[in-house]
C-alpha cells in the first residue's frame, strides 16, 4: 500500500527526517490496531530518510505490506495521522 507524505519546511534551513525504517519510525496501523512495517527497499520508495530543502514542500512515497482496505492510521515517529484516502498501489519499477 502506498502512502504519500507531504512535508512542508517553513524554515530557512534544510530539513532531514531520519529513521523511517529504524525502530519503527513509520508504521501503518489497521482498524484492529495492528502495525505493519514498511516494505524493504521498494523501487520508488523514499530511502530511510526524507530531505526537504529550505522553504519548500515535498511529497515522498512510502510503501507498506498491509492491506489498503484495513488501513486506518500512519504512525510517524510516534505521532499518528489518519489515512484519508485508501487505494492499493504497488511500487513502480
Amino acid at each position: 500500500m502506498e502512502v504519500v507524505l507531504a512535508v512542508t519546511n517553513k524554515t530557512q534551513h534544510p530539513l532531514h527526517l531520519l529513521g523511517l525504517q529504524e525502530s519503527g519510525g513509520a508504521q501503518l496501523l489497521d482498524k484492529d490496531g495492528f502495525a505493519t512495517p514498511l516494505q524493504a527497499r521498494s523501487p520508488g520508495q523514499s530511502a530511510d530518510s526524507i530531505k526537504v530543502p529550505p522553504s519548500v514542500k515535498v511529497k515522498a512515497s512510502i510503501y507498506f505490506e498491509g492491506e489498503a482496505a484495513k488501513a486506518q492510521k500512519v504512525r510517524l515517529w510516534g505521532r499518528e495521522f489518519p489515512v484519508a484516502t485508501v487505494t492499493a498501489a504497488t511500487p513502480k519499477p
